[in-house]
Formats: structure tokens, sequence, C-alpha cells
């Protein structure tokens, strides 16, 4: 029996049962009986079959056998760069004195937000592919699979958990989020590396250093020691050069050396050039639209607005270190805006951005930016 789909091919040792997900990927039913996988081609699966992402080396496969129960199968094996040693081997239980308590909230906010939030994040957050599509993927639509969607949830989240509702109040949600830190923390300790241009990837650091910090977890708690390669990690730099407009009045302009790679590293480094100079789309001898860097700043709203509470909350766990000092500093320029010059030299050229605002998907626009303003902002680090 020979599965195809897209450029994956399983091949199994006799005829089984199978039906199709919504996407049209085939599910084996196994039964009572067990499947012996022979072989497979697995060369797309680093664009959104499983995820090995560009740069890690290639999985070889061999043959195996899917216990009877099993209804989806996985053709992998263990990668020899993985650590299987247990990150902690004791009982654990969420900590809630470890977060903070600063963050005024409206009543009306926290009636809306607190419920939509604990469900959302009530079901099981295990990452069982890469890609823009995952929320199509994963079984009953599991989590919210887009990048921004996903990263302003748990935004959203994190300002709630540092406000100063009651402990048991926060308790549901605290749990429900460590529990995702939990269910997704295998899936990028596998030393995966993570593209940073948003996608079905952002967002997820933040509830891996969540669980840890909660659970008293030292290796989860700081998850780059097991993986240097988050988007929230790679995705950002401090420059030597700062953005174009810095050294010009006024003085504060000369803070501005953070910035977001949206496409890999180096990306993002044109922000130091005039925005004359920046490339716009433009339409290839195939007819393809090549994407400029004009447009690649245009998801800043999406990619830095939708961890503006994220970035606070972190910052007021003393937790700046582990998520990233230049993604908190992008985020804090966001926050802030350019002075009024830089603005208008964008404005010019057609490039108008909501400064100062959070981006969500659903309830709570807003909250995080008031939640930001009412603790007066940040210093940018």
């Amino acid at each position: 029996m020979i599965l195809t789909t897209e450029s994956l091919t399983v091949t199994l040792s006799r005829r089984y049962p199978i039906s199709f997900a919504p996407d049209g990927n085939p599910i084996v039913h196994v039964g009572t009986d067990t499947v012996d996988v022979l072989s497979h081609d697995a060369d797309f699966l680093w664009k959104n079959v499983r995820g090995n992402i560009e740069g890690m080396p290639p999985e070889q496969v061999a043959p195996l056998t899917c216990r009877a129960g099993d209804s989806i199968i996985v053709a992998k094996s263990g990668a020899p760069h993985v650590d299987r040693k247990p990150y902690h081997d004791a009982p654990c239980k969420a900590e809630l004195d470890r977060l903070p308590s600063v963050l005024e909230l409206p009543p009306e906010t926290v009636r809306t937000l607190l419920p939509y939030l604990e469900r959302l994040f009530g079901g099981f957050c295990g990452e069982v592919r890469d890609g823009w599509g995952t929320e199509t993927i994963t079984p009953a639509f599991q989590n919210p699979g887009y990048g921004s969607y996903f990263s302003s949830s748990v935004s959203l989240g994190l300002v709630l958990l540092s406000s100063t509702i009651p402990q048991t109040a926060k308790r549901v949600l605290a749990e429900r989020m460590t529990q995702w830190g939990l269910d997704i923390a295998g899936a990028f300790y596998d030393r995966r590396v993570n593209t940073s241009n948003g996608g079905h990837m952002q967002g997820r650091k933040a509830l891996v250093i969540l669980a840890g910090h909660l659970l008293g977890i030292d290796d989860m708690a700081n998850p780059d020691t097991r993986n240097p390669h988050w988007q929230e990690t790679i995705g950002y730099e401090t420059l030597e050069r700062p953005w174009w407009f810095a050294g010009r009045p006024p003085a504060d302009a000369g803070r501005w050396w953070h910035v977001w790679h949206p496409f890999g590293y180096g990306t993002g480094w044109f922000v130091t050039k005039p925005p004359r100079e920046w490339t716009q789309d433009r339409v290839d001898g195939n007819g393809n639209t090549i994407r400029g860097q004009r447009f690649y700043l245009s998801y800043m709203n999406q990619v830095l607005g939708g961890q503006v509470g994220t970035a606070l909350a972190m910052r007021l766990m003393g937790l700046q270190r582990e998520m990233g000092s230049a993604f908190i500093g992008a985020i804090a320029q966001w926050m802030e805006g350019p002075p009024a010059a830089a603005v208008e030299e964008l404005r010019a050229l057609g490039m108008t951005w909501p400064w100062g605002t959070d981006y969500t998907v659903g309830p709570g626009a807003g909250v995080c930016a008031d939640a930001w303003r009412s603790v007066g902002g940040m210093v940018l680090p």
C-alpha cells in the first residue's frame, strides 16, 4: 500500500483502511492490527509535513512498526543530535507566587478576557507539524497556528497573569498556559531552526519560559541553553549601527539599536539606511511578485504589536534576558515610535504604521498597549 500526499510517499506492508483529513492528508486506521512502514520519501518534510527546518540534518528513517490503536503514521526515528535526558524528574507544581501582581485592569476587561483565554488554552497544544497552516492540521483545531494569532493570545494571557486580580482567579489560566509550554517544549527542544518571519513559530518561546519559571525548571525558564534557534532569539538583533535617523534631533533618537529580521538573519539591516533606499515590490519575468523591504516592515504591527504584553510581562517577571533583550528592545521601540521627523519621512514614501499599538485576533484590542502605558512604558534596553 502506498500513500502519497504532495511530495511525501509512505509505503506500508499491506492495505489498511484510510480516511482523509479536511486538507487531503491521509489518516491510516490501524485498529487492532499493526502497521509496518517499509519506506518513505520525505523530501518535502522541511516545507510543511513534519518540520525538518532548513539548516538541520535530514532524518534517516528505518522501517518501523506502529502499534495497535495508533491512527496517524509519523515516519521518524530518533535524531542523533537530540538530547533525550529528562528535563525534570521530580513532582512539579505551578508556583503562582512567582507571578507579578502589578497591572491594574478594568473589571470588564477581566470578565471578558479571562473566560475567553481559559477556553482558548484549554486543549492540548502539542506541535505535530511546522508551517503556516498548523491550525488546519492539528486535531480539532487544537491551537491557533498562525503566529500573530498565537503570540497575541499568549501576550494577552501574560498580561492577565501579571495583573492585580487574585491568585485564585489566575490559577486556571496559569495552569493551562503552563501546560501549553510543556506540550510544545519537545517540538522546539529538538534544535530545529525557527525562521524569524513570524508565522507558526512566533510566541512559543514565551510559553516554555513561563512553564519553566512557574515550575522551577531552570532549563525551560532559560530555553536558549537547549535550543538557541528560537524565532524570538535569532529574529532580533542589537546592532552596532542604529536606525537611519539616529544621531539627529531629538537626542534620544540614538536609542534605536534593535532590529527585527523579517526573513532570516540580516534581513532587517536595511533600516540603518534611509527609507528612500528600501526596496519595493517587483514582478519578475515569470509574473511572480517579489516582495521588497518596505513590504517586510508592513508586518511590524502583527509581529511586534502582537507581543507587547509578552515583552511587558517578561520584564515584570525579571526574565528579560531569557526572553531576549533585542526582542524586548524592538517592541519597546515599536511602542515609543520614531521621532516626528522620521515618521513624516516614512509617510512621504507611503509607509504608515500604527506605532504604539498592540495587535490581537479576537477580543482584547488595546489591552496590552494600555497595560504598557499604565506602568509608564519602559526604558529601552
